[in-house]
Parts: structure tokens; sequence; C-alpha cells
């Protein structure tokens, strides 16, 4: 490699859409190819690069830039194919390794593109501008963490731009590294003040454990942008999460109100209702999402296990996940729910119910709540090898359906198989265990939150 290529990311750098184009030596084809692609011209600088390929077989800068531009077009084979050439002729070049391994990243080769990544850092280690554009490439690959450590690095250099600090807590936060994105959050205060930053510093506090300062960051952030949909979630989620609802209500009240076509913060209210025992305000906004959106299965589902209390509205419910049926045959939700609703009436019609229940496992297989409903309908029709067949079906497609392994050992002890009543009674009792211990420890680290609501300001 030519010093003037292995000097490449000591010069001027530009960074775009992940990328980092190093200068182009002046006076020739090859700059005039790299003019045209900063014009955004790409497709022309292609041409030009493809004409000079022709006569410099070897050459590292007209690899390395064709892979640039032809990266920039989508065209992440060729570009790849270019790269791979360019760090053959020269394999102590940071630049073409990052680009080798965003080509091989959009082709979707992660464990390869990870590695030529690895192998870029290493080569860059003294230099800020890869720092920035590894820090893009990580965070694309999802590797948040690693996208964190060198957006730090090039945050605490002379040439960090002023949107660093609300990266890095961004990154640190996806990250999941509750003190650690506290810290960057924190530090991003300084700068501007947004209702992204504060939701984030939100978010950082409850990665921390610190849901009380949660609450006040996502309250900010409602405060600064009243009509971003997300904040109003974020908080929401937190009172539920902590079975703190009567504030939750109150926020999606206000959120409701602000987003009246927005069908999950309907769902969300009738989840908080469900938390307080209203069953009826609960059934009265889930049966108000589908009034929004008919068709969402998320609505249909969160009345599942609200349809014993259903009372009078058992029929409307029933027409509804008819139409709902008709309209999505190919999803089992409407099948199966319907036979559930169907179920609850005075005189189920049984044959209706089970043919439902039919439907449900024929369009999807692998749907385990048909088949432990079909288990329950056999063993009332005295069916027991059919109920136990269904079970063990279920239980096949969701081991940890604690209720399924009861069921079987109840039955395997009617039919005197000791063993497997046995063995089904132990996996449920481990289940239990498992769950309370799991409750206990929510309990502990998400307590009730304490809260006032505040009466509307009168405005």
């Amino acid at each position: 490699m030519s010093s003037r290529s292995c000097r490449c990311a000591r010069a001027v750098l530009v960074l775009t859409a992940g990328l980092v184009w190093g200068q182009a030596p002046a006076g020739d084809d090859l700059a005039r190819a790299m003019n045209l692609a900063a014009q955004g011209r790409f497709p022309e600088a292609e041409q030009v690069l493809r004409a000079i390929e022709k006569t410099h077989r070897n050459g590292f800068e007209v690899r390395y830039r064709l892979g640039l531009v032809l990266l920039r077009q989508g065209k992440a084979p060729e570009a790849a194919a270019r790269f791979e050439a360019a760090v053959q002729i020269s394999q102590d070049s940071a630049l073409a390794w990052l680009g080798l391994a965003q080509s091989r990243l959009k082709l979707g080769q992660r464990d390869t593109a990870l590695q030529a990544a690895g192998r870029a850092a290493r080569l860059g280690a003294e230099e800020p501008p890869l720092w920035r554009a590894l820090a893009i490439f990580y965070s694309d690959a999802n590797e948040f963490a690693h996208a964190a450590e060198f957006e730090e690095r090039w945050s605490r250099t002379r040439g960090a731009d002023s949107g660093s600090g609300l990266r890095l807590c961004r990154l640190r936060v996806r990250a999941g590294d509750g003190k650690r994105a506290l810290e960057a959050c924190l530090r991003a205060m300084a700068g501007p003040e947004s209702f992204e930053l504060q939701q984030l510093l939100g978010d950082a506090y409850r990665l921390a454990g610190d849901a009380a300062r949660a609450v006040e960051a996502y309250q900010r952030a409602i405060h600064l942008d009243p009509a971003a949909p997300s904040s109003y979630f974020r908080l929401v989620a937190l009172f539920l999460d902590h079975r703190t609802p009567l504030p939750a209500i109150a926020v999606l009240e206000s959120a409701v109100a602000r987003f009246h076509k927005d069908s999950e913060f309907r769902r969300l209210l009738g989840l908080a209702h469900y938390q307080t025992g209203d069953f009826d305000k609960a059934i009265r906004e889930f049966l108000s999402v589908l009034d929004i959106d008919p068709d969402a299965e998320a609505g249909y589902a969160s009345l599942e296990t609200l349809l014993p209390k259903a009372g009078a509205r058992l029929p409307e419910i029933v027409e509804r996940l008819r139409g709902f049926r008709a309209r999505r045959p190919d999803s089992p939700v409407g099948h199966f729910l319907l036979a559930r609703a169907l179920a609850q009436r005075e005189n189920p019609p049984e044959a209706e119910v089970e043919s439902l229940l039919r439907q449900a496992v024929q369009v999807d297989p692998n749907f385990w709540p048909a088949h432990i409903e079909v288990a329950r309908l056999r063993e009332t029709q005295g069916r027991l090898e059919d109920a136990i067949q269904s079970l063990e079906r279920g239980v096949k497609l969701n081991p940890e359906y604690a209720a399924a392994h009861y069921s079987l050992a109840q039955l395997y002890a009617q039919k005197g198989d000791r063993a497997r009543a046995v063995e089904h009674r132990k996996k449920h009792h481990a289940l239990l265990d498992r769950e309370r211990t799991r409750a206990e420890r929510a309990r502990v680290e998400t307590p009730a939150l304490q809260f006032r609501i505040e009466p509307p300001s009168g405005r």
C-alpha cells in the first residue's frame, strides 16, 4: 500500500450513512469520480471508477472507492467484492476493512462482518474518525455496547460533534447498561434539552432501578412535546409494570383524548382497569379498541381472560368475533376465541365449539392454546385418551404451561399410569415454584409506586 493510502484515515474524513471517505488524490480521474460522489451523482461516479478499474487491476484506491460508491447505491454484493479485493491488496487499511464489514452486514453475513469490523478497530485504534464510523457500524449490527464504547471515545475528542452526547446516551440505554446509561444521559443534559433526551433519561433511571425519577423524566418529556405518543407509552408501561394502575389511568385518559385514533392507548387503558379489578370498564375499553381497528388481534386476545365476566356484553363479543373470524379465516385467534366465548353460554353449542377449535388447529398446528382447549372438551366428553393426546401436543408446544401438566397428572392417575402422573405432578409443582419465585422477585424489584394525581389546571 502506498504511503498516501496508509494515511487516508488521517486525512479529513466525512461520515455519510456509516461510510468513511478518505480524501482522494487531486487532479486525476479518481478525484473526479469522488467529486461526483460528493455531489450525490453516484451512478456517474460508478461509471468513471469502473473505467479506471479496467486499467488499474491491482489498484487499491479504485477498488476501495468503487466499493464505497457501490455500497452507497445499495449494491452490497458488488461492494463486498471490491472491498475484499482492496484488503487483499493492502491488508493494513482500516477503512477498507470497515467497508468490507459494512457490506457484509448488508448481505446478512453478520459473523464475518463483525470479524472485519474487529480488524478495522485494531488497525484504526489511534484514529478518532474511525471510532465514530465504528460506532455507526456496531449500532447497525445491534451491538450497542460496542457501539457505545466507540461513541464514547469519539465524544471525548476535540473534533466530536454536538450530537455525540445524545447518541452515547441512546446507545448506553439500548445496551441495557443502567449505571453507564445514567452517567451518559446525565452528562448529555449539559447540552440542549429535548423530549428524546428526557425519554432516554427516564429509560436510564428505570434501568438503574430508580422508578420515581424515571416518572419525573417521562413527565418532563411529555411536557416538552405533548404531541409525541412515545413518552406516554413509556410512562404508562412503568406504572403498569409496578402495579400502580390509577396514575396510569389518568395518563391514558389524557392520551386517549389527544390520540383518539390510536387503539393501543385504549388497550392499555383496558389493562389498567383490569389491574384495578374493574372488569366492566376493562371490557368496555377492549371493545373500543375494536371500534378503532376491527381486525386488531391484540384487542380480541385482551378479552380472553374476561370472557367469564362478560355478562350482558357476551352476545356483543360473540358477534364481533364472528365478524373477525369471517374477515380473517387465516388467524387461529378468531376461531379459538369464538369457541371460548360460545363455551361461556349457559347451554354452549358443543358441536360448534369443537368445530371451531379444530379449525384453529388446522389454521395453525402450533397454536398451543387450541390444543389445551380441545383437551378440556374431550375430558368433559369422557374421551380421556383423546384428551391426553391433545394435552401432550399442547405441552410439547409450550412446556412452561403449568395447568396442562396438572391436567395430565390427573388424567394419567385416572388411567392408572402412576409413573406418568407423578412425572407431570412434579413438573407442575416445579413450574408453580418458579412462577412464585418470579412473582416475588417482581414484587421486590418493581414495588408499587407512591403517587398523587393533581386536578386539571382548568385551562
